[in-house]
């Protein structure tokens, strides 16, 4: 019975040491399957953390910054639009008041037309011995260079582009070029009308209705008093006098129209 009984004790030794070697191998590996768990719960949670950081993140500074950007732009061009409206009020503005200190110069040349014809000179106070020179009060004015010395006072440089001030350069040359040739055909109307009139009295100018009544009145109070020299002279002064005042006009018209002047730049 002993025998036997140490010899069951023998063959259970065996298997009950085996036991706690099985039990560790099961703990151990369990303890190693639950850290790679942990590390790979740790792992996933590294990943999802820099998937966030590195895409999420990124992405909603990239949205947010687009979304600035947009809405700077929108201020911008509305902005610019502020800026480009302005631009052109002030334009308008300052074209406005070009103009305005343009019409006012070119107004300043034009008031000179009754001085550069004459018509301003004051009157004499004795007749001219030389009735010949019947007219010369008037016509002494050199009427082109009294209008490009106004020109030149105005000082047209200052006030006009380059571009209409070399306009108005061209424009006053060519009225002053019309203002000697009508000038000088003038005074050579008034030199030559005495043998004219001898060839072709029919140029002289008539009487007007106020000196025919002025004749008829004089020969009634005294008869004879108006001769045919008399008469003819008289004629002849009348004449002088229109050619002189019809070149007065001549000059005040030309200068006049500049007020109508049409500059390159409108």
């Amino acid at each position: 019975m002993k025998r036997q009984r140490k010899t069951q004790n023998i063959s259970r030794s065996p298997s009950s040491s085996r036991e706690p070697q099985a039990d560790s191998v099961t703990s151990t590996l369990d303890i190693w399957l639950s850290r790679i768990s942990h590390m790979s719960q740790f792992g996933l949670f590294a990943l999802t953390i820099g998937v966030f950081y590195f895409t999420v993140i990124p992405l909603y500074k990239v949205a947010t910054l687009e979304e600035g950007i947009a809405r700077r732009e929108l201020e911008l061009n509305e902005t610019n639009e502020k800026l480009k409206a302005a631009t052109i009020n002030l334009e308008f503005k300052e074209r406005e008041l070009y103009k305005r200190d343009r019409q006012e110069l070119i107004e300043g040349i034009a008031y000179a037309a009754p001085f550069c014809s004459g018509l301003m000179e004051p009157p004499k106070t004795r007749i001219p011995e030389n009735r010949n020179e019947l007219g010369d009060s008037i016509l002494k004015i050199d009427a082109a260079q009294c209008l490009r010395d106004r020109v030149e006072k105005s000082k047209s440089e200052t006030v006009l582009s380059s571009t209409d001030n070399s306009h108005l350069k061209l424009t006053i040359n060519n009225i002053a070029a019309k203002l000697e040739e009508a000038q000088k055909q003038a005074l050579l109307d008034i030199k030559t009308l005495p043998e004219r009139a001898k060839k072709d009295p029919s140029i002289l100018a008539p009487k007007s209705f106020n000196e025919e009544h002025l004749d008829s009145l004089l020969n009634m109070l005294s008869p004879g008093f108006i001769n045919d020299e008399l008469s003819h002279q008289s004629a002849i002064d009348r004449t002088r006098t229109a050619i002189t005042f019809d070149f007065a006009d001549f000059v005040q018209k030309e200068i006049s129209a500049l007020r109508k002047i049409e500059w390159p730049d409108d």
